[in-house]
């Protein structure tokens, strides 16, 4: 996966935000809430896989759910990569 990413702490101040570009989506946003420290171990390890295997390309393919800023938000479900919407 070729991106560019920025990371910032919600409004909330209670996680971090990823928010990614990818060069096969020009034209998407894509944006990840971080779960809390300690809420899953597997976190790091689910995400980074998913976006190796295809999981991105997977839900662009099936869903375009971007919200009113433009920004697709993704969340993991398990061990899947999925839309927050």
């Amino acid at each position: 996966m070729q991106a560019t990413a920025d990371a910032t702490i919600s409004d909330d101040g209670q996680r971090v935000e990823l928010f990614s570009s990818h060069r096969d989506f020009p034209d998407a946003r894509f944006g990840y809430r971080a779960k809390a420290p300690g809420e899953d171990d597997h976190e790091k390890l689910w995400l980074a896989e998913e976006l190796a295997t295809g999981g991105l390309h997977r839900i662009m393919r099936d869903t375009l759910a971007a919200d009113s800023a433009g920004i697709t938000w993704l969340r993991l479900d398990g061990p899947l990569l999925r839309t927050d919407s």
